[in-house]
């Protein structure tokens, strides 16, 4: 369990593994506490199945945890296919699309045995400077892990900084997708560009009927409802120019967006 566990991400706390299991298998279970994990993970470290992390190697696989105590291990395969893309990754900021676009390629052809960490995801950011089509793949590895894997970049600022230029540049072109997973992504960070974007969208009435259901989503729930008094003004703003419909749809958005709120107090 515990190599199964740690070949299905990046590096691992003991205590994380423990919590996998006590989530899946019945407390009673023998075994299941921090002491035994950690015994199994020396075993598995001698027969050279995993690596053990160092704190003095965190920086280098993007570990954010200034305990000196802390332990964190990773797979033999991870720990060679990290090696790999350390050394392919550069390729990201090069002016080669063609190069950029094999980076991006090999990072999907591993996507379900490998979890880029937080440094790595650093040069994906830096593809985003580039055209539709490499912009929409680099978004897509970024929605992957950061959304899907709870994995960030180490630089948010820098991440920000280019996914507002992305929205910017593509906001008035025909790139649905780009602008959805934009949204999604400066929403899981409750970034105010998310309404600076509704606020544009809301303005047309097609742009708002295509785009409706980027606001809608889970990483934007609390953006939408925390700046709910600059969309309230939005909402009356677009009544008294006789654009009711654009303002149905913002008022749509904001119900969708409280009721998803309530249901996560809810479940808590």
């Amino acid at each position: 369990m515990a190599l199964e566990y740690i070949r299905k991400g990046g590096a691992v706390r003991p205590k994380d593994i423990l919590k996998a299991r006590l989530e899946t298998e019945n407390p009673g279970v023998s075994g299941l506490s921090e002491s035994n994990i950690k015994r199994k993970l020396r075993r598995l470290t001698k027969s050279n199945k995993i690596v053990k992390i160092k704190p003095d190697e965190f920086s280098k696989f993007g570990i954010d945890d200034s305990d000196q105590k802390a332990t964190y291990y990773i797979s033999e395969e991870n720990y060679e296919l990290k090696a790999h893309f350390d050394e392919i990754l550069p390729y990201l900021s090069s002016k080669d699309e063609s190069k950029i676009k094999t980076t991006i390629n090999e990072i999907d052809l591993y996507n379900d045995f490998y979890f880029l960490d937080p440094k790595q995801l650093d040069k994906v950011v830096l593809a985003l400077d580039n055209n539709a089509d490499i912009v929409k793949h680099s978004l897509i590895v970024l929605d992957n892990n950061i959304i899907k894997r709870g994995v960030k970049p180490w630089n948010t600022e820098e991440l920000l900084e280019k996914l507002k230029d992305v929205i910017k540049r593509f906001r008035d072109e025909d790139n649905s997708q780009i602008i959805q997973l934009t949204i999604a992504l400066l929403g899981n960070y409750n970034d105010y560009a998310v309404i600076e974007q509704l606020k544009h969208d809301a303005q047309d009435f097609e742009r708002i009927s295509q785009h409706y259901t980027h606001y809608t989503s889970d990483q934007t729930a609390e953006v939408i409802d925390k700046y709910r008094t600059d969309l309230f003004y939005l909402e009356n703003e677009l009544y008294q120019r006789n654009k009711e419909k654009n303002a149905e749809f913002v008022r749509e958005i904001r119900k969708i967006s409280v009721k998803k709120i309530k249901e996560k107090r809810e479940i808590k």
